[in-house]
């Protein structure tokens, strides 16, 4: 079965370890996760995994730009679209803490055709979740784009027997990692309480998430045959 492998790096010099690693253990294809210090040394990322010809997906485009395979993330012309906005209300006098906090609703998904020739892939619509055969993995957006498709990805996913990742366990993936619902459950209760005792919604600051969960459906994992290995298990809420 298919088998997830993660790895750490926080230096140029452990990130050239980890990909040893790689080509040592023959992984199929590498995810790099969002993280400053990863952006930073795109560069080096995107070298080793063309050296190595390894199929590898980032979580920005700008590993893509400069050669990386592709990247699925928040559209960041329609990021800056909305700062443009916020900063033009706090200009007309508007008050920061009455603006309210907009998640990301626009993604893509961006693939560099060269770098995938130069790897001998076949792109495909990723309507068809093309699936080669050593596997691939898909990465949900956010609920609210998602969920009303949740049938319709479980269906394609599991039938090509893709992993999958989202940002709630709700979807039914392999894998979810996102904000402890129960935890802004309550955190908006106390939100609640503190209005009805007289405070202003304005004064009150706006909150982050500070507790996240790593969800593991093994009965999913099981079915397309992925095994699941125990030191991620360890890591799983």
């Amino acid at each position: 079965g298919l088998q997830i492998q993660v790895l750490n790096a926080s230096t140029s010099r452990e990130i050239e370890a980890a990909f040893a690693t790689l080509v040592h253990d023959r992984a199929d294809a590498l995810y790099v996760a969002g993280d400053v210090f990863f952006t930073s040394r795109r560069i080096q990322f995107v070298t080793l995994a063309a050296h190595h010809r390894i199929p590898a997906s980032y979580a920005n485009r700008e590993a893509v730009e400069v050669g990386g395979l592709m990247a699925y993330t928040a559209d960041r012309a329609d990021m800056y679209r909305q700062v443009g906005a916020y900063t033009g209300q706090i200009l007309k006098g508007a008050k920061p803490t009455d603006l309210p906090v907009l998640q990301s609703t626009k993604f893509e998904f961006v693939i560099n055709l060269q770098t995938a020739r130069a790897l001998g892939l076949e792109v495909r619509g990723i309507t068809a979740f093309a699936a080669g055969a050593n596997g691939g993995l898909i990465v949900a957006g956010p609920p609210s784009s998602v969920l009303p498709h949740r049938n319709l990805i479980i269906a394609l996913t599991n039938g090509q027997r893709l992993p999958t990742v989202s940002t709630t366990p709700v979807l039914g993936g392999v894998l979810s990692y996102g904000a402890n619902s129960a935890d802004q459950y309550r955190r908006a209760a106390g939100y609640i309480d503190r209005i009805l005792k007289g405070e202003k919604p304005a004064d009150l600051p706006v909150q982050a998430p500070t507790k996240y969960e790593l969800v593991i459906n093994l009965k999913t994992a099981k079915a397309i045959g992925l095994d699941v290995p125990p030191s991620l298990l360890a890591r799983a809420d």
